[in-house]
């Protein structure tokens, strides 16, 4: 009888056990009706099984005047044209502006003589890059800048503005210009300089995750060459540290457009359009972002999975108008971030500013404000942009 009811107790053990993973089974199946795997930031977004209403903006605060804003966690980066120079808005702890915990602006360069002309700044983690353009001393530079170990600008332990390349642009037609950038992503800052007297242009970086020793941004020490090119049109974005880093960049020659990846063991060719307008742009290695006739795309470099691309936003009837003079979609952790254009002759006319949370079943929104959005940028929930001269942050939340 002993015997008999250990057996017993053994199969309803088995029993048990094979009804718990029937039951794993067909939750984990459940749940995977609502899960969407997120190829644009290599992370899994959990999701109801049923369509979400979407995403909601709050109205727009205005929290200063300039043009040009990079935002990366409480701090906006941005070009004043009063002063002239580069400034910080600090949005505080909550990273929202205008609350009570904003500690405002803090001016990080100027130029009193008005001689400088400002690339546009950006920023990520602790530091911020910009280029300047001074015509009266024919000189060209990049710099970069670090809010020191506080992590906070304007205060004893700043790393002040750092020179990181410099060249003399000659005498009209210019030798030297800067093509694109300077870019920051992660501990990688990347740029070009467009040489006229060899017709080359030359793609360098340089790491932001040490302050000495070769490759540093912040030693003066020689920068690293990507890529050197004959007539080509680049802009190449990095990503990385010293360690693990790899690099995105277009090339346009003519008629069409063609993007590359390199990283540390490889070189690769990634996609071809034939198009002229593409603006990549890397959200976490390897996964990124182009735009492809009237349709935001998101890919994967270097796998065979590249030929299966998303397509983040579908314009039917609003189309992206990404020429000359207008910004190229934004991407945050959570977020993308475009202007929309109406369809209209003879040249689309400006809808507005939309916004969409990556995932499934969330559509895009428009963004509460009627004014022209004509630089923005997004990081978390924060959308950061100007009208005019004067700068606006939205808090947007799915609902």
């Amino acid at each position: 009888h002993v015997f008999l009811g250990v057996r017993f107790m053994e199969r309803k053990i088995l029993f048990y056990a094979f009804a718990l993973v029937l039951v794993s089974f067909f939750f984990a199946t459940y749940l995977s009706q609502g899960e969407d795997q997120d190829l644009l930031s290599g992370k899994f977004v959990t999701q109801n099984v049923f369509p979400s209403p979407g995403v909601v903006c709050a109205a727009p605060s205005k929290i200063a005047s300039g043009i040009n804003p990079s935002i990366h966690n409480r701090d906006v980066v941005y070009y004043s044209p009063s002063l002239p120079g580069i400034v910080d808005y600090d949005l505080g702890p909550d990273h929202v502006g205008n609350t009570a915990d904003d500690r405002g602006t803090v001016t990080l360069t100027q130029d009193p003589l008005n001689e400088i002309r400002y690339r546009p700044p950006q920023i990520f983690g602790s530091n911020v890059v910009w280029g300047e353009t001074n015509p009266n001393l024919n000189k060209l530079s990049i710099y970069v800048m670090n809010e020191g170990p506080d992590g906070l600008f304007g205060t004893l332990d700043d790393i002040k503005p750092t020179l990181i390349f410099s060249t003399s642009f000659g005498v009209w037609p210019w030798f030297y210009q800067i093509y694109y950038g300077p870019f920051i992503y992660d501990n990688i800052v990347t740029f070009g300089i467009y040489d006229t007297s060899v017709n080359k242009e030359a793609n360098y970086y340089c790491f932001t995750d040490t302050m000495s020793g070769p490759n540093s941004c912040f030693s003066g020490s020689p920068l690293s060459l990507i890529t050197q090119q004959t007539a080509i049109k680049s802009k190449v974005l990095g990503m990385g540290d010293s360690n693990n880093f790899a690099f995105l960049w277009q090339q346009s020659s003519n008629f069409n457009s063609d993007i590359y990846y390199k990283d540390r063991l490889n070189e690769g060719f990634v996609r071809n359009t034939n198009l002229m307008e593409f603006n990549p742009d890397i959200i976490s290695w390897p996964f990124f972002t182009y735009i492809e006739q009237e349709t935001i795309k998101g890919g994967m470099a270097g796998t065979p999975q590249f030929n299966a691309q998303i397509s983040i936003t579908d314009q039917n009837f609003l189309r992206l108008y990404p020429k000359s003079g207008h910004s190229p979609p934004r991407f945050g952790p959570y977020f993308i971030i475009w202007q929309q254009y109406k369809k209209a002759s003879p040249f689309p006319a400006y809808d507005g500013l939309y916004v969409k949370m990556f995932g499934r079943n969330i559509p895009e929104v428009k963004v509460p404000f009627s004014g022209y959005a004509s630089s923005f940028d997004v990081d978390d929930n924060t959308l950061v942009f100007d009208d005019t001269n004067d700068l606006y942050t939205i808090e947007c939340s799915s609902v």
